[in-house]
């Protein structure tokens, strides 16, 4: 009997021991991770781009997974692995976006409606007796320049080139730190207006002289007097922006060089020099290579008061100018381009070349070639202007804007198309780092692309205006895709409803 319960206590134990070992000695493998994508079906307007996520698996796999289209004439994707893709309407039809990671893979359904027609708001035209107002200038475009350089005086814009140079010096260190603690070989390319020196002095005195301005055949306010401008900025009425030359004289002491590019006109290269150095940045380097611009008889200004003079409004302005400054300078000192005219083999100053190209990608060309030469790099960009960073011949925008819009970024596709761009995955972590944008609501393309165009007439621009205020209103917005979304008692009270 007893040898029956050993035997059987004995079996009970095996049994035992097999029912429990899948629990406790071969653990089952975790179940693999499956591939998701932020939406299965997607529905978008001609011309249109929204994003799509993978979803499911880990970071790193993420970054492995492929993006197809099954008909790129309807549908467009800006990249073919990652863990998320635009996706782009083209034109109208349905298509196929395929996620696959190994045998894993998503489809995602694509319609692809007409674009939207454009919604024309009906503005009641309001004529306002703007003479018999207490206006500064009189007119709608004057008005706006007058509110900007207000705000360009104010503490939030000082607060504003405070940060913006605050993130140019950590970036700067960063650069330094990686570069063996020093900086030499590393290059800054700034603009000089609006980005380092404040030009809205001028602005400020023509929107006071109306009557000066009258009597010359002067429109209220335009950029028409050149003479005039370049007259106040020679003056320490220009003064540099707060932060400036505490970064600029940084920089050079670690050995970084500084280039300047600005469209300033080739006539005007040795007021540029001059003027950096009365404003306190430390380019006597800079002074002593352009020497053959300091002697008496080329003193600042001194073309524009021998123009205003002798020339008649029909001469061709810039090419007598520049005929009279070649008989007390030698030419040969210089080199001219297209877009540049600066000391030769220079480049460190750099204003507008005779063709007046204010397109600057062929300037930074210029600068990028000479640094690269001797082993070195560029590391920042400043300006006020996309133009100082972007321009058209540097980038090419897929979209539904025509085949010579999408080879252009500048004022001439709009402010719409210009934001879409430069919060793209190309350029948004540049912004801050590699790119330093400085604040300037007095002037710029930003003002232009509202019309569309370089000089169109006032009444033209205020029309321009009020289209881009309807199309950026909530009205005009909840006509095509918003939605109130509060629906309770209203904040302002009953008695005011």
């Amino acid at each position: 009997m007893k040898r029956s319960i050993k035997m059987f206590s004995a079996v009970l134990a095996v049994v035992c021991m097999v029912a429990l070992t899948p629990i406790f000695a071969f653990p089952q493998a975790a179940s693999a991770a499956s591939l998701g994508v932020s939406t299965n079906e997607v529905t978008l307007h001609a011309g249109t781009v929204t994003q799509v996520d993978a979803t499911g698996l880990k970071a790193k796999y993420l970054k492995k997974v492929t993006w197809t289209s099954s008909d790129k004439n309807i549908v467009n994707l800006n990249v073919t692995k990652g863990p998320s893709v635009n996706v782009q309407a083209i034109t109208e039809g349905t298509a196929k976006v395929t996620a696959k990671y190994g045998k894993r893979k998503q489809v995602i359904q694509v319609t692809v409606d007409p674009a939207q027609k454009e919604v024309v708001t009906e503005t009641k035209e309001i004529k306002l007796p703007l003479d018999e107002l207490n206006t500064v200038t009189g007119t709608i475009r004057g008005e706006s320049y007058t509110g900007g350089v207000i705000y360009q005086e104010s503490a939030e814009v000082a607060a504003q080139y405070a940060q913006a140079f605050k993130l140019a010096r950590m970036n700067l260190d960063n650069a330094i730190a990686a570069n063996g603690g020093t900086g030499e070989g590393l290059a800054i390319v700034t603009d000089i207006d609006a980005t380092l020196m404040d030009d809205s002095c001028y602005i400020a005195g023509a929107l006071l002289d109306k009557e000066g301005r009258k009597a010359q055949g002067l429109p209220p306010w335009n950029n028409d007097d050149w003479a005039g401008y370049y007259a106040a900025v020679a003056t320490t009425a220009d003064q540099a922006v707060p932060g400036a030359v505490k970064f600029i004289n940084y920089a050079y002491d670690q050995g970084v060089e500084i280039y300047y590019i600005t469209n300033r006109p080739y006539y005007e290269l040795d007021l540029t020099v001059q003027q950096l150095k009365e404003a306190g940045f430390d380019v006597d380097d800079i002074v002593e290579a352009y020497a053959p611009l300091n002697d008496e008889s080329t003193k600042l200004q001194e073309y524009h008061y021998w123009a205003d003079a002798t020339l008649s409004n029909g001469s061709d302005y810039n090419k007598e100018v520049l005929d009279y400054k070649a008989e007390v300078i030698d030419p040969s000192d210089f080199e001219m381009g297209e877009g540049y005219f600066s000391l030769a083999g220079d480049y460190r100053v750099q204003v507008q070349g005779s063709e007046f190209s204010s397109d600057k990608a062929e300037r930074r060309a210029n600068v990028a070639k000479k640094v690269a030469a001797e082993g070195g790099k560029v590391i920042m960009y400043m300006g006020d202007s996309l133009n100082d960073m972007i321009s058209k011949k540097e980038y090419k925008y897929n979209s539904s804007y025509t085949a010579d819009q999408a080879l252009q970024f500048d004022r001439s596709v709009g402010n719409e198309a210009r934001t879409a761009v430069v919060t793209t995955k190309k350029f948004f972590n540049k912004w801050g780092t590699q790119f330093i944008v400085m604040p300037n609501s007095a002037y710029g393309d930003w003002q232009k692309a509202t019309w569309n165009k370089k000089s169109i007439d006032e009444d033209e621009q205020t029309d321009k205006i009020r289209e881009q205020l309807a199309r950026h209103s909530y009205l005009e917005r909840l006509n095509e895709n918003a939605k109130t979304w509060y629906t309770g008692p209203s904040p302002i009270g009953p008695d005011i409803q």
